[in-house]
């Protein structure tokens, strides 16, 4: 990704309001039992995949797939690993997160 790119996708018009609306949501998800706002993107996502796979090999081992969805807040998800030598593939992973 070029550092122009990188720029322009993470830079908030506004800081204050972003603050301010990201705030109501979290506060409307304690108080209206309402769903919390997401916090990582799908770009965000992607990035620690590729993170855990350094040689890019489009798949990962299990225990670092299980750490990576429990940094993005992902404790429940339809996958049962019963073979920790097992790789998740990217598509699986992007689909669960």
């Amino acid at each position: 990704m070029a550092c122009e790119e990188y720029d322009s996708y993470h830079t908030i018009k506004n800081p204050k309001q972003y603050l301010i609306e990201q705030l109501q949501l979290l506060k409307a998800s304690r108080d209206e039992y309402a769903e919390p706002p997401t916090l990582f993107t799908e770009t965000n996502a992607e990035t620690i995949f590729h993170m855990l796979d350094p040689c890019e090999k489009n798949s990962i081992p299990s225990d670092r797939y299980q750490h990576a969805l429990e940094t993005l807040g992902v404790f429940q998800y339809d996958k049962v690993i019963d073979n920790k030598n097992e790789y998740i593939s990217k598509d699986v992973y992007m689909n669960v997160v």
